[in-house]
């Protein structure tokens, strides 16, 4: 029947009952894949958007729990999270979707800075700095910015390179000018704190 009627809705729900069935086994790479070819055979099919958030869903289960594994599988899931809020924003999937994407977006962000910490207390700044650079870029917002700043700053000023040193500097001071880390590491590259606002009315 399938074979005969490819783009019945029967047909359709099949084929997502076989990608559910996967899902259901655990077996998460078969599911993806299954989920995903549905997606591109199937481009305008109302079920798209649960498609894409199973997909995503597979995708985030063959995560290793630990960062220091591989995470090769983390961008397709975000990719599907993706796809449902931003294609779909009335889906009764959307806004779980959004939740998923964030958090990964989170594991990403919390990978890069392992690795550049890790790089960084080994001596290699050189290799650190591009994943601090990551953070700030790929993943402003989740909480690591100001961690990111401070580490990139000292990284250039361990190479002796100054003005990137400062330059990171006075960027973490325009981000975070109430900050104890700030004043550290604004002392340490030699930069001078900006002064105090005055008072209206002086």
């Amino acid at each position: 029947f399938k074979s005969r009627f490819p783009d019945s809705t029967y047909a359709l729900d099949a084929e997502l009952n076989i990608a559910d069935a996967y899902f259901r086994k655990k077996d998460w790479v078969l599911a993806a894949e299954t989920y995903n070819l549905f997606t591109r055979l199937h481009p305008t099919s109302e079920k798209l958007d649960y498609a894409y958030y199973r997909a995503g869903l597979s995708y985030e289960k063959q995560l290793p729990k630990s960062i220091d594994r591989d995470l090769s599988s983390m961008n397709q899931a975000e990719e599907n999270f993706a796809m449902v809020f931003r294609r779909f924003p009335s889906s009764p999937y959307a806004e779980m979707a959004k939740a998923k994407y964030d958090e990964i977006r989170g594991r990403g962000a919390k990978k890069d800075m392992y690795v550049g910490k890790f790089y960084f207390k080994n001596g290699q700044y050189r290799a650190a700095i591009p994943r601090f650079l990551e953070v700030l870029q790929e993943y402003p917002g989740l909480g690591y910015d100001e961690e990111a700043l401070e580490r990139t700053a000292l990284a250039f000023h361990k190479l002796g390179e100054k003005e990137k040193a400062q330059g990171a500097a006075q960027l973490m001071q325009e981000k975070f000018p109430n900050s104890k880390k700030t004043q550290k590491v604004l002392k340490k590259v030699g930069v001078a704190p900006a002064p105090a606002p005055t008072p209206a009315g002086n």
